[in-house]
């Protein structure tokens, strides 16, 4: 813990003044640091698996889940960038695509590494679901700090990834809707009527999405700025009616038993 700390106060002061060190140098540096929380990650692994009644859980009021917790977050984050992107089409601030790519891609990785949650759906959390959210931490962080370098390839990627994952959670929902039906003859309640809509609407934005990054043209740019941010306006609904469905859990398994939000 406290060789971290000591990395942490270096890499603040390389930040605060850049000269201090020689590149290869400051490269060594950061390397270390990166190797050091590699390692401080495998030993706390090791503490949870031996120790699991020490696992501590977050104090307070609020009762939300990380999932939940993360979902708010990636909203945030859209309708961030969302907002940043009307200037940007009105010529009003500068922008790199690469680095919007390379962020998109970290948050993809966030989400594999710690739920194993992709753009098409959970998995799983094998080691091969590990290898391919670090993987998509590489790509993030080379495409945010080289501009330009990955913009196609991510461009491509990320693109096919939100219209399958669409495409696959729309008939999920779909199906899941009919079985209800079939179950229970009672009409659905509110709040899954609620639910049902709010997922229809991020698919149909995820599909939007990506679609107009596969077809360069398609969706003006202001638009497209409007369409991220609607999704994490959306994405904090849905927050608010996931905090709310502990009743209903055990009454509609169909809906809440494996029903997940898929995130950009």
């Amino acid at each position: 813990m406290q060789r971290g700390l000591y990395f942490s106060i270096a890499i603040a002061l390389l930040i605060w003044k850049q000269d201090l060190l020689t590149t290869p140098m400051t490269a060594v540096v950061i390397l270390f640091f990166g190797a050091a929380v590699f390692y401080l990650a495998i030993v706390l692994g090791e503490i949870d698996r031996t120790y699991p009644e020490a696992a501590r859980l977050p104090i307070g009021d609020i009762k939300l889940s990380i999932e939940q917790t993360m979902i708010i977050f990636t909203s945030v984050f859209m309708i961030i960038i969302g907002l940043v992107l009307i200037p940007v089409n009105l010529g009003m601030l500068p922008f790199s695509s690469s680095a919007q790519l390379g962020i998109l891609m970290v948050i993809f990785a966030i989400q594999m590494l710690a739920f194993g949650n992709t753009p098409i759906g959970p998995f799983p959390r094998t080691w091969l679901m590990i290898g391919l959210g670090i993987l998509a931490v590489v790509l993030g962080a080379i495409s945010s700090i080289i501009p330009g370098i990955l913009v196609s390839l991510l461009t491509i990627l990320i693109g096919l990834l939100n219209i399958l994952g669409g495409i696959i959670a729309l008939t999920k929902i779909l199906v899941q809707g009919h079985r209800q039906e079939a179950v229970s003859r009672d009409p659905s309640p509110p709040i899954l009527r609620r639910l049902f809509i709010t997922q229809l609407s991020l698919n149909l934005l995820q599909i939007l999405f990506g679609t107009s990054m596969l077809i360069p043209g398609l969706v003006p740019g202001m638009i497209i700025g409007v369409i991220l941010a609607a999704n994490g306006a959306v994405l904090l609904y849905l927050v608010s009616i996931l905090s709310s469905t502990i009743d209903w859990k055990d009454r509609f398994p169909l809906w809440f038993g494996k029903t997940k939000p898929r995130l950009f």
